[in-house]
């Protein structure tokens, strides 16, 4: 019997179906033909399929004996299992024996079985990851004369992460460590949460903890895992010991030498450290630094005051810094990220935006646009109202911040207007633009357009004069409508 084959070998997935068993996650699927004299053969075969390290000679790595191989048309498959030892990143061969017939030549195994072990990865039959090692003594090692860890994110703003999650519930649970080691535990990272005391990050010796940052933000030193204080030490000095301090009047350089700010008795100016002189007994053209928990809104303030030691209490902050990060000057609740009471001045503003507007309020409540244009509303004195005819005279400006362009300077934020749309009267802002009936192209003059809050290009010389928006900087094609990108320069 004269019998030619031809083969293919690739992974299948074996799906569940009622009670039947899952395939082995080593198995893969051989799909080959037969024929006999020339002809396709049919009826059911015995083969034996052998596992070699070369195309010829070599070394049998494995084989595996099927009897009754259904054969229809030549064409045939049948699950192989060599075990996870079988595929070690070598180069392998298939051979068949047919009926006692050993049909050549050998077959190389393609690349589609090495997804059990590839390029260097080694998974042992417990499931352990081995990368750069066929021995691996975790569920994942690697190992290397310089082992490096890439996390990198290219398509997500917040980048990449690394998460350590532990749903035990005993009474000091981890819920994750970074150890570093030399064979034995040489230091830890990790998040503890204790059944008693704060949880928090947790710094560790070789056989306890020295550091502890609570979820709060207070910080433990010297062992110390229930810090009552921004910093804690237990048992630990602050040496401050260098030539740097000799010019000072006071020099901290002792083992024992302490310092320390405390307040127990709740009071509400708690600790304050204070920098002045003293005058008749009392600390006088001093300043102040201390926090206070009085006034709507002030709780936990960081302030910075300027007067005597007994007049401090009465006399107005000239900084503080609230709990959400804002900074007033001059104010005691500071009501943006820096709220100055009075004049500021500075040689250079840099101005991250992008135009000058200024608030206005509008008749309508409706929400308008950022891009649309505006013009005044002679019905309500002081007050815009979106643009509705072409070549108005009453054309104001443009509503700041379409497409993510922000306004440069904002003006005119009086009480009652904070919500009221900014008003770009200068600068560059997006602008929704109408061209149905010319293009738009850089350097033209736009003017108020008949769709109302639109712009189109200002064409008509006779009607131009006071009611010209600005300068186009970008184009949009005749038959559009969208947003171009306008100078400003009302006309």
């Amino acid at each position: 019997m004269n019998r030619i084959r031809t083969g293919t070998i690739a992974l299948i997935l074996a799906a569940a179906c009622g009670a039947s068993t899952l395939a082995s996650d080593t198995e893969f699927t051989y799909q080959g033909s037969l024929q006999d004299a020339g002809v396709p053969a049919v009826g059911s075969y015995d083969i034996e399929f052998r596992l070699w390290s070369a195309a010829a000679g070599g070394s049998m790595i494995a084989s595996q004996t099927i009897s009754n191989i259904a054969v229809t048309d030549g064409l045939f498959q049948a699950a192989l299992d060599f075990g996870p030892a079988a595929f070690n990143n070598s180069d392998r061969w298939l051979e068949m024996v047919v009926e006692g017939t050993t049909l050549m030549p050998r077959q190389p195994v393609t690349r589609a079985p090495y997804a059990i072990q590839t390029r260097g990865i080694f998974v042992d039959d417990a499931g352990n990851v081995g990368i750069g090692t066929t021995s691996p003594s975790s569920q994942l090692t690697m190992r290397g004369p310089d082992v490096d860890l890439l996390l990198n994110s290219q398509g997500d703003d917040f980048g990449p992460s690394l998460t350590f999650r532990n749903t035990a519930g005993g009474l000091n649970t981890r819920m994750g460590n970074i150890v570093f080691s030399d064979s034995s535990q040489l230091a830890s990272l990790g998040y503890v949460k204790p059944l008693f005391g704060p949880q928090g990050f947790q710094i560790s010796g070789a056989s306890s903890a020295f550091m502890k940052v609570t979820d709060l933000g207070l910080f433990g030193f010297g062992g110390e895992l229930n810090p009552q204080a921004l910093f804690h030490f237990q048992n630990e000095d602050i040496n401050l010991s260098s030539s740097h301090y000799q010019l000072m009047d006071m020099v901290i350089e002792a083992t024992d030498a302490r310092m320390g700010l405390y307040s127990t008795n709740g009071g509400t100016y708690g600790s304050v450290f204070s920098l002045g002189e003293l005058a008749g007994g009392n600390l006088v053209d001093a300043w102040h630094i201390g926090r206070t928990t009085s006034g709507t809104g002030a709780a936990s303030t960081l302030y910075f005051k300027y007067g005597s030691e007994v007049e401090q209490s009465a006399n107005g902050s000239k900084m503080v810094i609230a709990p959400n990060g804002d900074v007033g000057i001059g104010v005691s609740i500071p009501s943006a990220k820096l709220h100055v009471d009075g004049n500021a001045r500075v040689d250079v503003l840099e101005v991250m935006g992008a135009d000058l507007a200024e608030r206005f309020p509008v008749a309508s409540n409706d929400f308008i646009e950022p891009g649309t244009v505006l013009e005044i509303d002679p019905e309500n004195p002081g007050s815009l109202r979106v643009a509705t005819s072409a070549y108005s005279h009453l054309v104001a400006g443009v509503v700041s911040g379409a497409n993510g362009l922000p306004a440069g300077t904002i003006m005119g934020n009086l009480d009652g207007l904070e919500d009221s749309p900014a008003i770009a009267l200068s600068g560059r802002v997006w602008v929704r633009c109408d061209s149905s009936t010319e293009a738009i192209h850089p350097g033209d003059m736009l003017t108020t357009a008949t769709t109302a809050g639109y712009a189109m290009r200002a064409s008509d010389q006779t009607r131009i004069a006071g009611s010209v928006i600005g300068k186009a900087m970008t184009s949009l094609r005749k038959g559009e409508k969208g947003l171009v990108l306008v100078l400003v320069n009302l006309q």
